[in-house]
């Protein structure tokens, strides 16, 4: 029988010793799963203008290389690409209600809903200021 295989640095030994500890309880906080919701996927921020949209879209690619789709459209595809897997939201800006809605379509387990949310709703606070 061959010897076992050694686990090597890196992220993947990361996510791995995470998920391990999520499983027995003792994650960090951050990192604890959310218990299951049947709630709406969607939030809904007011007080954004295009120039609010703007700023988020540019800080959120140089923070953390979102792509846009399209990236000058009212409503389109926002991914991000994180260590642990993609994270996929549909937006939809509507300029005249200054009003921009998210739609969560896709997320790795480990990342919790309210990271999502919290984030998003970071960016747009630091936009409007």
């Amino acid at each position: 029988m061959p010897p076992p295989k050694r686990l090597r640095p890196g992220p993947g030994l990361a996510v791995l010793l995470i998920l391990g500890a999520t499983t027995m309880g003792s994650a960090p906080a951050g990192l604890r799963p959310e218990a299951p919701t049947a709630g709406d996927p969607s939030r809904t921020f007011q007080g954004v203008n295009r120039a609010v949209w703007r700023c988020v879209q540019a800080a959120t690619i140089k923070e953390h290389g979102t792509v846009y789709s399209p990236e000058e459209a009212a409503r389109g595809t926002a991914t991000t690409d994180t260590p642990v897997g993609l994270v996929i939201l549909d937006w939809d800006l509507d300029e005249a209600g200054q009003e921009l809605r998210y739609t969560l379509r896709d997320k790795p387990f480990i990342i919790t809903e309210g990271q999502v949310w919290g984030g998003i709703r970071e960016s747009i606070e630091d936009c409007q200021r």
